[in-house]
């Protein structure tokens, strides 16, 4: 019974040693990172500051570009969330940003495609408007990109615009 005493102090002894020998070997090894190095887990202000700025930065152009490729940065029509009263003199096109809705309220006007067929859409009566096909009154159009589609003007139209365009 009592060896069991001593052979237990001896092996809590023992780990209390190999313990005491790991910590202070971890301590002496960490005593040797270089502040600053990727081994350095702290941070100082001016790094995170740093950062942060570019973080600002990034989300700053990435508005920038969602708000171009929107068609809300450019053109006579500013892009936005309600309709603007548009009057476009015969002969000439409104040419309309990527989403881009329109209602023709008087006039005479026909769509615009793009080069390779494609046409605006009729979301009133579910069709695709090809180049030169005729704009019906109080339909709601949408110009779904960016690429040269809308609206010429055969005769002077007014037409309702919600989102980013221009006059040619």
């Amino acid at each position: 019974m009592h060896n069991k005493k001593i052979t237990k102090k001896a092996a809590l002894i023992g780990l209390t040693i190999v313990l005491t020998i790991f910590s202070l070997t971890y301590i002496v090894m960490a005593s040797n990172i270089e502040p600053g190095s990727t081994e350095d887990p702290i941070v100082t202000q001016s790094y995170v500051e740093l950062r942060n700025q570019q973080l600002k930065f990034y989300i700053d152009e990435s508005i920038k570009k969602i708000q171009s490729s929107i068609g809300q940065s450019g053109g006579t029509g500013q892009g936005g969330s309600v309709f603007e009263v548009v009057n476009v003199p015969a002969g000439k096109k409104l040419v309309a940003a990527g989403g881009t809705e329109l209602i023709l309220r008087s006039g005479e006007a026909t769509a615009i495609g793009n080069s390779v067929g494609d046409g605006i859409s009729n979301v009133t009566i579910g069709q695709d408007l090809k180049n030169g096909t005729v704009l019906q009154r109080n339909h709601l159009i949408i110009v779904p990109r960016s690429d040269g589609r809308g609206a010429n003007s055969k005769t002077n139209t007014i037409f309702m615009v919600k989102g980013g365009y221009t006059i040619e």
